[in-house]
């Protein structure tokens, strides 16, 4: 993933005649003074800014959707949807840059917009502003299926090794000379124990931060749609594409299995569900739902820790 840097909409601006997409706004030109008297949106909230994949929310104007991705709750399913409704006819195609990288799906976010407009998609009770979920130490366990066990482990050491507390046990010295795959490498990286203890606690990383922390405190009051990944996905994804207008001409057919989410058959839905009772010990469990305690207590979201 590009940087992690978050940008104003000033300076992600210089980034579009990378694009080279239809149907991408340009980013308007933004003051701080833009900004004031507005209900909700302030300058440099993390809602309106330029930087990593999943930050800004999707906006889909023709149908009045705000839409927060959340990696390891099956976003590659929701972008290709997207781009689906955007007309786009490659909206299957899934690459290092599709559908996920801002700087080609060709999907608009709310940076892409002035600051009144954005702050009425953000407040207006006509907008539909939805998240999906996922079970907490569920979706811990498809990061760590993912980006360590998966692909030996060179995303998690990509990422992390810029974290100096954790060089040592994740080998960052030999990663740095001999490119991943290499029998002189772990493989994988860590143990699911490990992960869970000092991986977790020294690199923050959006594929297993807590969902809570998707966005700030504020703008969850104002959202209106939460659909769960884990039980019922096809059908609270059909509730909101019907709410919004979009089931019939998006989500009824055209997938691989007809319907989207049929048979529950998202890519980013990893071994997990299935593996959850050969990875998690109770003390596991424990400490997961203590690192993940933020999500299970938030009112929005619909946990439940039993």
């Amino acid at each position: 993933r590009r940087g992690s840097r978050h940008r104003t909409p000033l300076e992600g601006r210089r980034h579009n005649n990378m694009l080279g997409t239809k149907g991408k706004r340009q980013m308007p030109a933004v003051l701080p003074g833009d900004f004031d008297g507005l209900e909700l949106l302030s300058y440099g909230d993390q809602p309106y800014q330029f930087g990593p994949w999943d930050n800004a929310p999707i906006v889909i104007e023709s149908h009045k959707l705000l839409f927060w991705t959340t990696p390891k709750v099956a976003c590659t399913v929701w972008k290709k949807l997207f781009r689906r409704m955007e007309g786009y006819s490659d909206w299957q195609v899934e690459n290092d840059n599709l559908p996920h990288s801002p700087y080609t799906n060709g999907l608009n976010y709310l940076y892409h917009y002035k600051p009144a407009q954005a702050d009425l998609m953000l407040t207006d009770p006509s907008w539909t502003r939805a998240i999906f979920v996922r079970e907490p130490k569920e979706r811990l366990l498809s990061a760590y299926l993912d980006k360590v066990v998966g692909n030996h482990s060179y995303y998690l050491r990509k990422h992390c090794c810029k974290v100096t507390t954790i060089e040592e046990i994740l080998q960052c010295d030999v990663f740095h000379r001999i490119p991943s795959p290499s029998p002189s490498l772990r493989d994988p990286a860590v143990s699911f124990t490990e992960f869970l203890g000092p991986v977790y606690k020294e690199c923050v990383d959006p594929h297993w931060r807590p969902q809570a922390k998707r966005m700030p405190a504020k703008y969850w009051s104002y959202i209106n749609f939460v659909g769960h990944l884990d039980h019922g996905v096809e059908k609270d994804a059909q509730r909101l594409l019907t709410q919004i207008g979009a089931w019939d001409d998006y989500g009824a057919n055209g997938w691989p299995s007809g319907s989207i989410f049929a048979n529950n058959h998202a890519h980013h839905a990893t071994a997990a569900k299935d593996n959850v009772v050969h990875y998690y010990t109770p003390e596991l469990e424990r400490v997961a739902e203590t690192l993940h305690k933020i999500d299970y207590m938030h009112p929005k979201l619909g946990f439940r820790n039993e």
